[in-house]
């Protein structure tokens, strides 16, 4: 787990569990703070794969008076945004929508929009939760049952 994930569900369970937008904030903003202000945007990795062309070091004060999520913003949708952001490529994309209740949206929006593959043509409220293995269905002495739509 990095720690940037910890940061973003922490916060994500704060909003969700009714806590203030004032005390998510921070580990909201901790996030887009690594990634805004103190990411080097001239290290050498960075020069090497053309990184650094056209990015300008950005203050503290820049940060929070442009890039920093507020109280005023939905922080919800922040935090969803920034999991978006973050954690691109590494998997945690499909838990997350399935978790906010948008697969089915989404993927058919992507489907319409794109239609490559025919990923997401199929999406729909059935499509989660996954099937229970019947061994698991077997070994619980009938405590589990079979999702309705499997």
């Amino acid at each position: 787990m990095r720690y940037a994930e910890v940061l973003l569900v922490y916060a994500e369970s704060i909003i969700k569990s009714g806590g203030s937008a004032a005390e998510a904030l921070p580990y909201i903003n901790q996030v887009r703070k690594r990634a805004f202000v103190t990411t080097s945007k001239v290290d050498e990795p960075a020069v090497y794969r053309l990184f650094s062309q056209g990015l300008k070091p950005i203050s503290e004060a820049e940060f929070n008076t442009t890039y920093a999520v507020k109280a005023t913003d939905n922080v919800l949708e922040a935090i969803k945004k920034e999991r978006r952001n973050e954690l691109a490529l590494e998997g945690f994309r499909l838990y997350d929508l399935i978790r906010w209740g948008s697969y089915p949206a989404t993927m058919k929006a992507f489907f319409t929009k794109y239609g490559f593959a025919d990923k997401g043509r199929d999406a729909s409220d059935k499509s989660w939760p996954f099937p229970i293995p019947q061994i698991e269905i077997d070994r619980s002495n009938g405590a589990l049952v079979q999702n309705s739509n499997y």
